[in-house]
């Protein structure tokens, strides 16, 4: 089988999985949840000069494991197709452009280019792969894990960039 093929079986079952997840069913030690957004993007250097185009089909799956309760581990995947004549035109002025997506700066490399060309490229990672161990206000967690700036009811640094009046 080829990996698109598993990859768009894959997005069925996260698909479908959501949406069973949010029925009555009894809590399990497993969760498998996903989602697919489409990003498009157009600019111009003039207006009436040619535009650049771009699009990406970005998808996610989480798979979660809770063997006890005080043991979890978490596995996220991020798949990326981006296509469009916006990569074709900065691979001109940034010949090693297509090397940006494969470098995985974790200890680890677990991202993968699957495919690439002029104008697309098609790539997997793995950007979370963690275990984390609470008890009580104590909470430990070792591996790839999400970096949240913080969450706060009035204010979170993120703010600095997405300012909001109270």
């Amino acid at each position: 089988m080829k990996p698109t093929h598993i990859i768009i079986l894959l997005i069925v079952i996260a698909t479908t999985s959501s949406v069973l997840g949010q029925s009555s069913y009894k809590p399990s030690k497993w969760a498998f949840t996903g989602y697919v957004k489409d990003l498009q993007l157009a600019g111009y250097d003039k207006f009436d000069d040619d535009w650049f185009l771009s699009n990406e089909i970005h998808n996610r799956f989480d798979l979660r494991w809770y063997p006890s309760d005080h043991i979890s581990a978490h596995a996220g995947m991020r798949n990326r197709f981006i296509h469009g004549n916006m990569i074709s035109a900065i691979q001109k002025e940034t010949p090693e452009l297509m090397s940006y997506f494969d470098y995985d700066p974790g200890y680890f490399d677990l991202t993968k280019v699957w495919a690439e060309g002029e104008s697309y490229v098609f790539l997997s990672s793995f950007d979370r792969l963690n275990f984390e161990f609470t008890k009580g206000k104590f909470e430990a967690a070792v591996g790839r894990q999400r970096v949240n700036w913080g969450i706060n009811m009035v204010w979170t640094p993120n703010d600095i960039f997405n300012s909001f009046s109270y």
